[in-house]
């Protein structure tokens, strides 16, 4: 028997509100990280102030639809052909990649809400430095869609020494700032997961993206600043036999 205690999940959701300041986005890819899906959502639709739920796909994003009203962030990548055939009311599609941006942008699918991401060292995923602007200005100029948030993930969060997580956040910082240049004033701006929320000290963050501290798990096995987080979170899950 798998039990998952709302209490824990919750406590550790406040946690980290109260410990950052910031809007919380839990991250429930991967079937809320072995937890459920369908359970995990249901916890958190009785919460206030929760701007999105994280996904990896469109097919997680209809699991939480089905369950909950919040808004729904999709992370990963999504065949182009798809777009016109999706429904995308209170979803946002995360973009890195001027393909992507003109799919959306002629899918025939109106008030399409995006973040851009933004590549700050992971290599996996998002826009590079240089490259940024230019996306930034073709969603501006793209009649159905809107930034709603600019975004990155860092590759070290982790690590004991915080010296490229301060490279990192220079390089997101200066970007957001370059975004609103243009004219463009994204709601959310998030670039920590759960290691990088207490450590990652941008001046223009206001939310961050909570995947294994929402379960009760501290990523962090140093002593430093963030290592004490093993003493507050609570684990949510536990096996009986």
């Amino acid at each position: 028997r798998i039990e998952i205690s709302k209490k824990a999940m919750i406590s550790n959701l406040n946690f980290f509100k109260d410990k950052t300041d910031k809007w919380v986005i839990p991250v429930l890819k991967s079937n809320a990280y072995g937890h459920g899906i369908y359970q995990v959502t249901e916890i958190l639709d009785s919460q206030q102030d929760i701007p999105y739920i994280a996904v990896d796909s469109y097919f997680e994003a209809l699991k939480v639809r089905s369950v909950s009203t919040i808004p729904v962030l999709i992370l990963g990548s999504i065949e182009h052909s798809n777009f016109s055939k999706m429904k995308l009311s209170n979803f946002a599609i995360t973009v890195g990649d001027e393909q992507t941006i003109s799919a959306l942008a002629v899918s025939g699918r109106r008030n399409i809400k995006v973040h851009l991401e933004i590549n700050t060292g992971l290599n996996r995923y998002g826009t590079e430095i240089d490259e940024a602007i230019k996306l930034a200005r073709l969603i501006k100029n793209s009649k159905n869609l809107e930034l709603d948030g600019i975004m990155s993930h860092l590759a070290c969060s982790d690590d004991e020494s915080t010296k490229n997580i301060d490279l990192a956040v220079d390089l997101f910082d200066k970007v957001v700032e370059s975004v609103w240049a243009l004219g463009l004033d994204p709601r959310l701006i998030h670039i920590a997961q759960t290691a990088g929320s207490v450590r990652a000290k941008s001046k223009y963050a206001n939310s961050i993206r909570l995947g294994i501290g929402l379960y009760g798990i501290n990523p962090l096995s140093f002593n430093s600043s963030g290592a004490n987080l093993s003493q507050k979170l609570k684990p949510a899950l536990r096996m009986t036999a």
